[in-house]
């Protein structure tokens, strides 16, 4: 296999001469591989956003200098407990049932360890709350004026993509609802924690699908 570390100078060499301005990282890196990256981030100068790994986890993420964690990726792991674990990776409905399971005790003692880092977090809460509101996405969807100040592209894209969510929301169970709203719930309390220890937070949104989030 080649060195994680030369694969990782290549792809910021790339990305520097491109001219974009960071890379984002997902779930599927190994430790090495990510700290490859943030090692070729510090040589190029450019910043490493984007998700927790779920084999790196949070307290190697926030050690690392990443510059952003998106949707609060890897608190779900760092506060789930031991005893409820939930093997698997990489799922959005993971995420929420692992979410559920947190030690709501250990919260606090996160955020602050959060806060002591230079790392952003971008929550992006109603990623998860909308999930249960499939007529928040009909009312977007139909709200011409601002369908306007989009291109048609994006408009085809968004209305293929939420059609098809709203039929899977309709079809969840009482039981399923529960859930995410208790996962919402957590997620809101950690956010909640995070700006009380004075973390440094900041408004984004997500993708694919017409979410203002």
């Amino acid at each position: 296999d080649p060195d994680p570390k030369i694969v990782a100078r290549k792809i910021f060499a790339n990305h520097k001469r491109l001219g974009y301005d960071y890379l984002k990282v997902y779930f599927q890196l190994s430790v090495e591989q990510y700290d490859a990256l943030v090692g070729a981030a510090a040589e190029s100068h450019l910043p490493v956003v984007g998700h927790v790994p779920r084999a790196v986890g949070l307290e190697h993420v926030l050690r690392s200098g990443q510059w952003s964690i998106e949707h609060l990726t890897g608190y779900d792991d760092a506060l789930e407990r031991k005893d409820r674990h939930i093997p698997g990776i990489g799922s959005a409905w993971l995420e929420v049932r692992r979410t559920q399971n947190a030690d709501e005790t250990a919260i606090p003692a996160i955020a602050q360890r959060t806060a002591k880092t230079a790392v952003w977090n971008v929550p992006t809460l109603l990623d998860y709350e909308i999930w249960t509101r499939p007529e928040e996405i009909r009312a977007l969807l139909s709200d011409q004026s601002t369908m306007d100040l989009l291109s048609e592209h994006t408009k085809t894209n968004w209305a293929s993509y939420n059609k098809y969510q709203i039929s899977r929301l309709e079809e969840q169970s009482p039981e399923d609802r529960e859930t995410l709203a208790q996962a919402a719930r957590i997620r809101r309390k950690l956010f909640k924690s995070l700006f009380d220890a004075g973390a440094l937070l900041a408004a984004g949104t997500d993708s694919p699908g017409a979410r203002f989030l």
